[in-house]
């Protein structure tokens, strides 16, 4: 399926939502879904399994956004689903979700946007000039350049800042990584400037973040390109190199030395509920118990999504007894927590 149109159409990525349907987001100069705002517009692009245009939404001039101006340069670069809703993020230099950090419109900020199935815009929030954030200069060029979903539905968005959007600039471009929840509060936002860098790091020239993905524990794992004028930990290679950074969930570094390890070394494996008589359920697994354990939680989600708290410390060695009526036809979580309360391992079945 094409789209014709006289004007540039730039693709930037797409998703498969559980429907088989295909979700493409990118930048257009044209007035595909109505008359363009001006620059370029962002437009999001759904098609059925068989290429047939299902809708198109472009946030142009005729398109109610929080801030209400989509008079500049705005671009689609990530999409992905989640219960067949859609979230995109990407840069803009207009007022999408509230007054641009440079009062001028001449430098980028990132957004992220939240569209139900049909087409409709849920919500939109953008990192300008009234969001509060820790280094709080928003006037230079910040970038969300791709996304991913945790299991509880919020929105993890990496990319790049030329601001102190978190901490004083190290210089150059910084990696920006930051955590919205499922209706669009900002939870947490992390810069590799000059406060955080790695041990040995520098990060006095430019460090962009292209992709990030979550492991089965909610762990980050950011990769990207960084300058010769910079490091993460050895001399660079010359020119620009690769990187690749870990995080925790909650966008906090592993220690490199003390409490945990670097990496999580406990391991959950076998995870299993065995109906018991008397109308409870034996819930059972294996621990390589390798690290100091401080507290257990075993968390149940009928939904599959929205997690809640069935029992804390195991009833036996690695197993608990509790009512069959939660945790039949129910997702389980075990989640551990080491002695500094970092979660080091959790996992799902």
């Amino acid at each position: 399926m094409l789209v014709a149109t006289t004007s540039s159409l730039n693709s930037g990525s797409l998703a498969i939502d559980s429907e088989d349907n295909i979700i493409c987001v990118g930048f257009s100069d044209g007035s595909l879904g109505e008359t363009s705002g001006g620059g370029g517009d962002a437009v999001i692009v759904k098609f059925d399994q068989s290429g047939s245009l299902i809708w198109l939404k472009q946030l142009g001039a005729v398109s109610s956004t929080p801030g209400g101006d989509a008079s500049q340069y705005d671009y689609c670069m990530s999409v992905r689903t989640f219960n067949n809703e859609i979230f995109c993020a990407g840069m803009t230099k207009s007022d999408l979700g509230e007054n641009n950090g440079d009062p001028n419109n001449l430098t980028f900020d990132s957004f992220v946007a939240k569209i139900n199935s049909t087409g409709s815009l849920i919500w939109l929030k953008q990192l300008g000039s009234q969001t509060s954030t820790m280094g709080n200069d928003k006037t230079l060029n910040d970038k969300y350049l791709d996304i991913a979903i945790k299991d509880n539905g919020n929105i993890v968005c990496a990319g790049t800042t030329a601001g102190s959007v978190g901490e004083q600039n190290g210089g150059g471009y910084d990696v920006l990584v930051s955590e919205y929840s499922n209706f669009g509060d900002l939870l947490w936002l992390k810069q590799f400037g000059f406060n955080t860098i790695l041990p040995n790091g520098d990060s006095s020239g430019s460090e962009e973040c292209f992709g990030v993905s979550l492991d089965n524990f909610g762990n980050l794992t950011c990769v990207g390109t960084i300058s010769a004028g910079s490091n993460f930990g050895e001399a660079s290679g010359g020119n620009n190199d690769l990187f690749v950074i870990k995080m925790r969930s909650d966008g906090s570094s592993f220690p490199s030395s003390g409490g945990s390890s670097a990496a999580p070394t406990g391991s959950i494996a076998d995870l299993a509920a065995y109906v018991q008589g008397g109308g409870t359920t034996n819930v059972s697994f294996s621990y390589a118990d390798d690290v100091a354990v401080s507290t257990w939680k075993l968390e149940y989600a009928a939904d599959g999504v929205n997690f809640s708290l069935l029992a804390t410390d195991p009833t036996s060695p690695y197993s608990w007894a509790v009512p069959a009526v939660n945790t039949m036809a129910s997702k389980l979580r075990i989640t551990i927590t080491d002695s500094d309360a970092q979660i080091i391992v959790a996992r799902s079945a």
